[in-house]
């Protein structure tokens, strides 16, 4: 943090003093994580660091309650209520209800090696057969919007359309059934987001995390998981005293 004798004591934008840095790397869309601690089974605590523009897609908290501070810049969020899981007869059903002509991918979430090097928020290794297991046991998922996450404003774009967004300090958190299902879009100054997970994520506790595809249909929207996005990374970085999770 800066004291500042007019915007008093901020924190200033720091995605190009994470090393390594972010452009070095292919993908397009990269996200930069710092560990800052965890304690197994109970919480993990670390700061995602978004570029200008820079998201994180859709994805799931299955069981978990998150809080998050935004340290600094700004954030569109996208955030949607667990209503149910849709298993046999209601997929079939909520697919013809969904669009004509349009089929929902139910291929399961692969998190790239780079995110999972996130020991924090990937506390588990990557199995082919667990793959094979995962895509014959996840759902879609019925949600509604949530249009009242915490610590989050609706700013109109002067067209009759708004956005939610959160900015610096604000905190916001999510719950089982609450806001679990979300997405972060960053404001043209990057953000930085402290993020507090509870537990944290565990796919031998059934608390892997899931990308997912939104389809409005009649009764909310209809979550499908997808493949992590191939513009999509999240890194570990070190900057000052936080060092990559390899690390520790």
């Amino acid at each position: 943090a800066v004291l500042d004798s007019q915007k008093g004591l901020y924190v200033p934008p720091i995605h190009e003093r994470i090393v390594p840095h972010h452009r070095f790397h292919r993908a397009g869309n990269t996200v930069r994580y710092l560990h800052a601690r965890e304690v197994a089974d109970k919480y993990t605590v670390g700061i995602f660091i978004f570029p200008p523009g820079a998201s994180i897609p859709l994805h799931d908290h299955p069981s978990m309650v998150v809080i998050s501070r935004v340290l600094y810049g700004e954030l569109r969020v996208k955030s949607y209520n667990v209503v149910s899981p849709l298993h046999g007869d209601d997929v079939e059903e909520m697919n013809a209800e969904t669009t004509s002509g349009t089929e929902c991918d139910s291929s399961p979430s692969r998190l790239r090696s780079s995110f999972n090097r996130i020991k924090n928020f990937v506390s588990r290794a990557v199995l082919p057969s667990y793959y094979d297991h995962h895509t014959e046991t996840q759902h879609k998922l019925q949600v509604e919007e949530n249009k009242s996450p915490m610590g989050v404003q609706l700013l109109s774009d002067g067209n009759g359309k708004s956005s939610a967004i959160i900015s610096a300090p604000n905190v916001t958190a999510l719950y089982p059934d609450e806001g679990n299902c979300h997405s972060f879009v960053a404001g043209p100054n990057g953000a930085a987001v402290l993020d507090v997970l509870l537990p944290p994520y565990a796919e031998d506790e059934h608390r892997d995390c899931t990308f997912y595809e939104a389809i409005e249909n009649e009764h909310g929207y209809c979550l499908t998981p997808v493949d992590q996005p191939s513009d999509f990374d999240c890194l570990s970085g070190e900057y000052g005293r936080f060092k990559s999770c390899d690390q520790y």
